[in-house]
């Protein structure tokens, strides 16, 4: 089954100093970790690209709600990692700021869902394969 790789993200709020700046794992962590519940896909993904660097996801606080967690940021309590698609319209209206942080891939598998018995149009077509193409090589 085809699969299309979410991009997940760092937030932080624009008024810190971190998001001014690059963001590297040898940091340390530098405030409250607001983070998704432990079933979270983006959770599970930090956690593993953590524990691939041999560190630890230290968590202040789990909220159930992704809105929740980009209040805390936009509100300066703390930083967290969620996929850059929730907060695009945060970013785009200057409360929230996006980083890489180099050294982490953070890919997470999405799945595309369609009946098998019916056949896909071409555009549902040609839209699956160029997301096949643009899946990240190591990631196949």
């Amino acid at each position: 089954m085809p699969r299309l790789w979410g991009i997940s993200f760092p937030i932080f709020n624009n008024a810190a100093e971190i998001a001014r700046s690059d963001f590297h794992l040898s940091r340390k962590q530098p405030e409250t970790l607001f983070s998704r519940e432990p079933g979270s896909a983006t959770r599970q993904v930090f956690g593993k690209a953590l524990g691939d660097q041999k560190m630890a996801l230290k968590i202040g606080m789990e909220l159930d709600s992704t809105e929740a967690i980009k209040w805390a940021v936009v509100e300066g309590l703390g930083v967290s990692v969620v996929s850059k698609h929730a907060v695009s319209r945060e970013t785009k209206l200057g409360v929230l700021s996006m980083r890489r942080i180099y050294g982490l891939p953070l890919y997470r598998p999405l799945l595309i869902v369609y009946h098998s018995q019916r056949v896909l149009p071409l555009a549902a077509r040609a839209f699956s394969e160029l997301l096949q193409r643009k899946t990240p090589k190591d990631q196949q």
